[in-house]
């Protein structure tokens, strides 16, 4: 994995692990996690991506580590 790659995963698992610290819902911990993503890939995904990617990423932060969940994220998006 590029240093990028690296520094991107590292930011958005701080990012949510905040969140959900604060108890923020993990819906909306996905939905903020998916913007971030896309805000630091320079993409800009249609609506329906962004909620489909969204769900996704929420299912994955119930089942997996927070850190196994944005390595996904960092690559689907």
């Amino acid at each position: 994995m590029s240093l990028d790659a690296k520094l991107k995963q590292s930011l958005l698992e701080t990012a949510a692990r905040h969140r959900l610290r604060r108890g923020k819902s993990g819906r909306q911990t996905a939905r903020n996690l998916v913007d971030l993503a896309c805000t630091l890939k320079k993409k800009d995904l249609p609506e329906y991506d962004r909620s489909q990617i969204s769900e996704e990423c929420f299912s994955l932060l119930k089942k997996n580590s927070i850190e196994d969940t944005t390595n996904w994220l960092i690559q689907r998006i």
